[in-house]
This record gives structure tokens, sequence and C-alpha cells, in this order.
């Protein structure tokens, strides 16, 4: 893993080696892999993998779970990926005009956390629409345990978290926006960035099912403009109920649509045939994807 912030102390009166300070730093830029040269980043030759899932919400937010989340994880275990990303909709919230409690979010994070106790690798969250009451997202930080909006490194690969609810769907408030292009330019030398978010930015494909207002966001379509300006490889987004993938200009945007609602005890065989995970590799500078399904 990447050594962030690093700092260099030197005690008031100690005598102090320049030769010694700069084979130090130099040995430390080079396990973190910030040294760079000018012009483009290079390739990465290196081996990455790492897993997608969204939408593991209850049918219902009032009554029942989702059963199959421990068959998620297990199967996620086999899976072994470096860490999991889930692109937003843990759980069944909404706004309280509906008959939402906090209680009934407490009580779906609390079977979400349960059964993730047993998932080994890392866990990273994207907060969904549905992850949220009344548009305030108070319960999925203090229990998921992440911002927002974050970002984190393996090796020289570095990954953007957004929260493209700010302050409402399909938004991203401009202390964010601020943030990810302090964030794009700090990294613009690593050879790859992968960008995580619940809507897709601007327009989704005809294939992505999704039929409600928040299908298409022409809001966000400002992003993929910046995101160009980086070596910004793919764009993974979890809203609606269906896989797809689009190549625009040299980012691919991906869209892990997962649904579990064919495996909860309520509906049956309904829509049984949809996925639950994705598996990503990225290897040589370049991706695949690979659908999973649980038995």
């Amino acid at each position: 893993m990447s050594i962030a912030n690093a700092k260099k102390k030197t005690a008031k009166g100690r005598r102090f080696s320049a030769p010694l300070f700069c084979a130090t730093l130099a040995l430390l830029a080079a396990i973190s892999g910030l040294c760079s040269c000018a012009g483009a980043p290079e390739a990465y030759r290196g081996r990455l993998r790492f897993a997608l899932t969204a939408s593991t919400f209850p049918e219902s937010p009032f009554i029942g779970k989702n059963e199959a989340l421990p068959a998620l994880f297990q199967k996620l275990n086999e899976e072994n990926p470096l860490f999991l990303v889930h692109a937003g909709d843990i759980v069944h919230g909404g706004k309280s005009w509906m008959g939402i409690a906090p209680k009934d979010l407490e009580r779906q994070y609390r079977n979400f956390r349960e059964a993730s106790f047993a998932f080994r690798p890392l866990l990273f969250t994207v907060k969904g629409e549905k992850d949220v009451l009344d548009d305030n997202g108070e319960q999925y930080s203090r229990h998921m345990g992440r911002k927002f909006w974050y970002s984190f490194n393996y090796g020289p690969l570095h990954f953007i978290v957004l929260d493209t609810c700010d302050p409402v769907p399909c938004s991203m408030g401009p202390a964010q926006m601020a943030w990810l292009k302090t964030d794009l330019r700090r990294y613009r030398r690593h050879p790859a960035i992968f960008v995580f978010a619940y809507h897709p930015p601007g327009k989704s494909p005809v294939e992505s099912g999704a039929n409600d207002e928040n299908a298409d966001c022409p809001g966000l379509a400002p992003l993929h403009g910046l995101f160009l300006k980086y070596p910004v490889k793919a764009v993974f987004t979890g809203r609606g109920g269906a896989f797809f993938e689009e190549k625009k200009d040299k980012i691919l945007y991906v869209s892990a649509g997962c649904d579990f609602a064919g495996l909860s005890s309520r509906s049956g065989a309904r829509r049984r045939g949809a996925n639950q995970y994705y598996i990503v590799e990225y290897r040589d500078d370049e991706l695949t994807i690979r659908e999973g399904k649980l038995d």
C-alpha cells in the first residue's frame, strides 16, 4: 500500500545529514509510487482484482431483510478479491412521508453489518439514493464508517468514491466538486484512476433499464470532460437494475446494476436471472469484467 502524507521532522539543535535525508526521501517516493516523469503516466503493468455489488436492500423497508446477504459474502470470500465496492442502495430508505422511520434504517444497517462481518477482504461503500432518510446520510456514515466522498490508493492506482446525492439525487455540491478537482490534480501522474458513484454522469444507455426521473443526470454530465483531463480509466456506478458497459472517448463507463429481488423470501422466482456481483480484473492496463450469480 502507498505511504500517504509522509512528513519530515528535524529536532532543534540536532545535527542533520543532508545526503541521508535525500536518500530517505528517494526511498519513500519509490515505495509510494509517487516518482513520475513529465508527460503522460506510464501504463500499469501489474494486476488488480476487485469485486462490485449494489442494491442489496430488502424489498420492503418495514419488514424482513435481504436473506441473500450471507450467501453473497460467502461467495465473494470464495472469489477472494482484493476488496469489494458496494455501489449504493445498501438499505431501503426514502422519505418519512412514506412511513419510513429511522428505526427501519437502523434495523437494515445492522442486518447488513452482521452479514458483512464474515467478509474477509476490505469493504468500500458508495452512498445511494435509498441509503438515506429525507436526504440525511447520518445513519449511512455512522454504520458504514465512510465519508460521503473519499479516495484511497492501491500501490500506484488511485480510487475515488463520489456522492451523487449531494445534497439531492443527481447532484454534487460545490465543496465536493472542489475536493474532486484537487484530488484529481494531486494524482494526475498516477498510471490509472478509477471512479465509483451511484449515478452515471449524464445520459444512461437505454440498456440500463432505469426508467424513473433519475435515470439520466444531465447535471453530472460535465464530469466526463473533467475526467478526460486525467488518467481516469473507468467509472463504475450502481444505479439501475441491469449491467452495461459504454466507452466514451478513452473512459469506460460501467453500471454494476445488481438485483436481489429474485432471491428474497417474499418475491419467489421473480427476476431470478439478475446478477448479484461482478469481478473486475485490471491487468497490463486492460480491464475485464465477469458477472457473478448466487445459487
